[in-house]
């Protein structure tokens, strides 16, 4: 397993035996993160907390469309930035745009 499958394991395995943690994460997860685990999480960063019923409930995280992949080369192309963040995460790859780095400032 990743660094970052681990953290998220520890993160889930937090949520489902603290309902402090857990109402913390639903109401602020960045605030949750960081107070809990140390993860700053970027403002660029999106975080969706889906909360299942039961164990009868499946919840599918699409990735994006292939369109997403090909406005952000041109978003990148436009901002004459140089690469692209191709960082894996949770349901594919970042695809941000980068300056001279490798990866963006959120996935690093």
């Amino acid at each position: 397993m990743s660094k970052e499958q681990d953290v998220q394991v520890e993160i889930l395995r937090k949520a489902r035996r603290d309902p402090d943690f857990r109402a913390e994460l639903k109401a602020d997860p960045k605030a949750a993160l960081q107070a809990h685990f140390g993860i700053e999480v970027s403002d660029e960063i999106d975080i969706e907390i889906v909360e299942k019923k039961d164990w009868r409930s499946v919840v599918l995280v699409l990735p994006p469309l292939d369109e997403t992949v090909v406005e952000a080369s041109q978003l990148a192309a436009e901002a004459n930035v140089s690469t692209m963040c191709t960082t894996s995460v949770p349901g594919g790859t970042c695809w941000l745009p980068t300056v001279n780095a490798p990866t963006c400032r959120g996935c690093k």
